[in-house]
């Protein structure tokens, strides 16, 4: 994971606007690999979400039933990866989970689907959430379970 920085200056105003209304008790930040085209997939979903898709559902490899965009996580992402290195703004009592998925196919409704499937079938995501480093493995997965699943889904187009 060294090395490997968000593509974008104005989503990372987001989420850092995010990590700020949510009273600094978590937040969602992504870290894009800069082989992969962010920028190209997250117009991509633009696209699919101006046409209308709203009932995107990802099929995540481990998971036997597809995940619902349309709806808050629970348990979506069940398998908690190692601890990250801090960004240099987190305080000193927090750290970074990274949690990771692989989409192997993205179901739906509208004219943009075919591109978004092709976009993302295949990729690996990963989605960093902040947490207390003296969190207990119950308070990570509330913490997991309460962030919208919408966010985990821009998540994953950040890796390849």
């Amino acid at each position: 994971m060294d090395g490997i920085r968000c593509s974008s200056d104005s989503l990372a105003d987001t989420l850092k606007g995010r990590r700020q209304r949510s009273g600094g008790q978590c937040s969602i930040c992504i870290r894009c690999n800069p082989d992969v085209d962010f920028k190209t997939l997250s117009g991509v979903m633009n696209q699919a979400t101006a046409v209308g898709i709203w009932d995107i559902s990802l099929q995540v490899e481990g998971h036997s039933e597809p995940v619902d965009c349309s709806r808050p996580a629970v348990d979506e992402f069940q398998e908690v990866y190692e601890l990250q290195d801090v960004h240099e703004d987190t305080p000193q009592d927090m750290v970074h989970i990274t949690v990771s998925a692989k989409i192997l196919s993205v179901n739906g409704s509208g004219c943009a689907l075919s591109e978004l499937n092709g976009k993302l079938k295949g990729k690996t995501g990963t989605a960093v959430v902040m947490a207390r480093a003296d969190a207990s493995a119950g308070q990570i997965h509330e913490i997991l379970s309460t962030c919208k699943s919408r966010s985990l889904q821009a998540c994953l187009f950040g890796r390849d």
